[in-house]
């Protein structure tokens, strides 16, 4: 996932025609303090809100993420 970050200041965004979900981390990492995630309303579409954090959404959570991006 870090190696990606670089192509961030030289990618302008630009709006997609397909079809989008934002999913949303319920659990904060541990190490993070009072960090506030970034809030709705900067995300446009639907959003799914799984019970993991930014990690293991990806790991220990991916199936329920699966199923939900199916549904």
């Amino acid at each position: 996932m870090g190696g990606c970050v670089w192509i961030y200041p030289e990618r302008e965004a630009e709006r997609i025609a397909a079809p989008t979900v934002n999913m949303r981390a319920t659990a904060t990492l541990s190490g993070f303090g009072d960090f506030a995630p970034v809030p709705d309303w900067h995300h446009r579409g639907p959003a799914a809100y799984i019970e993991a954090d930014h990690f293991s959404i990806i790991e220990d959570q991916a199936a329920e993420a699966a199923a939900r991006l199916r549904r």
